[in-house]
């Protein structure tokens, strides 16, 4: 259902909107420089937070949304890639500066070196895509008419203090748990990568929900919020283990090749792959040290009931108002 422009809520979802599109913007000229990794991770987090936005503030945009989600998603693509290689990289490069043996460090600065090389190829495509986005009409589009629904509220003197909430946005967050929940019976068995990354993935889009939320519920979100981050870190990390030990098996068959084409015999690879394969097995350890410490904290949330109180916390919102709204027409029934 359609809100009205100017209502207060639709008025908090166009402020939302362009505070979300101006931490994106103000980015995009560091990213294309490729000064700071932290750019495009700045660039990529608003990028995916404005696109978390749109659904969540469908109802006053209906004639917009899709295509403007359609338009972040492509930047954002491209800017998670190149975020990926940033994260291996500087994995790398501090996991190189542990190592004490020598005989371990080449096939690791090996690999650190593919990784640079594939950024540098990333690289043209985020100016390119930057380039794209800015040429859209999408920046400005979003703008006018986030402006427009502020500027209507303000004509028309509508207070924009948000008293209800939407309930289509109650049935997402309560969706969206039921998503994060869906999983539990598959994270029981560490092997389960795509499922594990699945939940990460959903943990981060209730994230998502519940900060552009924040201010209408706040306090009561900080400690949900802060959990399910705490929770999407450590499905991170795991991830990331998974990434690796994927990866590298087609890594060093790939150098192999590239050492034959280049000396005829692959008798000198040997140096390289000790420290490979010392990386792989140093991140599957790591990887069981995270799984073990991410049961603990699920099994820490069932005990103390957060996904419970989230759900109430969410739903008493939507009570109370109910109430309010009740107790009003009584009111007025007694006043007729």
């Amino acid at each position: 259902m359609a809100q009205k422009n100017d209502s207060p809520y639709c008025v908090f979802a166009a402020r939302t909107l362009l505070t979300q599109l101006n931490r994106l913007t103000e980015q995009m000229d560091g990213a294309k420089k490729a000064e700071d990794v932290e750019c495009v991770h700045q660039m990529r987090v608003a990028s995916r937070r404005l696109r978390s936005a749109l659904p969540v503030f469908k109802d006053c945009f209906p004639k917009s949304f899709k295509k403007w989600r359609k338009e972040i998603r492509a930047v954002t693509k491209v800017l998670g890639a190149a975020r990926d290689l940033d994260v291996q990289i500087l994995f790398l490069e501090d996991f190189l500066k542990n190592i004490s043996e020598e005989k371990r460090k080449k096939g690791v600065a090996r690999l650190l070196l593919r990784q640079q090389q594939k950024r540098d190829q990333q690289q043209k495509q985020v100016v390119k895509a930057i380039d794209d986005f800015q040429a859209n009409i999408i920046i400005n589009d979003i703008i006018n008419v986030a402006r427009k629904i502020i500027g209507q509220s303000r004509l028309k003197k509508i207070s924009e203090k948000v008293k209800t909430i939407n309930p289509v946005i109650q049935q997402l967050i309560c969706r969206e748990l039921a998503e994060v929940l869906s999983y539990e019976d598959f994270i029981y068995h560490p092997e389960n990568m795509t499922q594990l990354h699945n939940l990460r993935i959903a943990c981060k889009r209730l994230r998502y929900t519940l900060e552009l939320l924040l201010p209408l519920y706040k306090p009561k979100l900080n400690t949900p919020i802060k959990t399910i981050k705490n929770l999407q870190s450590l499905l991170g990390e795991i991830h990331d283990c998974d990434v690796w030990n994927e990866y590298i098996p087609i890594f060093i068959e790939e150098e192999r090749e590239r050492t034959r084409q280049y000396y005829g015999h692959t008798r000198t690879f040997g140096s390289i792959r000790q420290g490979i394969e010392f990386l792989n097995t140093a991140q599957k350890k790591r990887r069981n040290e995270i799984y073990h410490q991410f049961i603990k904290e699920w099994e820490n949330l069932k005990v103390e009931k957060l996904w419970q109180s989230l759900r109430d916390i969410v739903m008493l919102k939507s009570a109370v108002n109910k109430n309010m709204q009740m107790s009003k027409s009584k009111i007025e029934s007694v006043r007729d």
